[in-house]
């Protein structure tokens, strides 16, 4: 399974903390990835895996939103919901932990969770960061 590959031109959203917070958060899914991958990974192994990373993305979100808030980012709510139905995918998630097909189910999870959140939702708000008009 193919993981990611940091690049700030790509995925930088004129942000240091957010951007560090989102380097922080691929290097956690990539350690999911690579678990998953493992012949011999354990449901336990891989629940402690996707609740540490699942951990730092609420301390994440409640950083971004704050930040979002703070610059008066006009689609703030749209993106609060989002949020949540991330919480409620990763905990449907972490509810179907004992089926064989959990290693697949986390890497398509993670995989499109990056690339609808953090590589299209969260550029929405890129050009507020760099004090750019939309």
């Amino acid at each position: 399974m193919k993981k990611i590959v940091w690049d700030s031109r790509k995925f930088s959203v004129g942000h240091v903390e957010l951007d560090t917070q989102n380097q922080q958060l691929v290097e956690m899914i990539n350690s999911c990835i690579e678990l998953s991958c493992l012949p011999d990974h354990s449901a336990l192994s891989m629940m402690k895996c996707l609740i540490k990373m699942n951990n730092y993305a609420q301390h994440h979100f409640r950083c971004e939103e704050k930040i979002l808030r703070e610059m008066g980012y006009p689609l703030v709510n749209a993106h609060l919901e989002l949020h949540a139905e991330y919480a409620r995918k990763m905990g449907n998630l972490l509810q179907s932990a004992d089926r064989d097909d959990l290693g697949e189910k986390i890497y398509e999870f993670l995989m499109q969770w990056f690339d609808q959140h953090i590589l299209k939702e969260d550029m929405k708000y890129k050009p507020h960061m760099m004090n750019e008009e939309v």
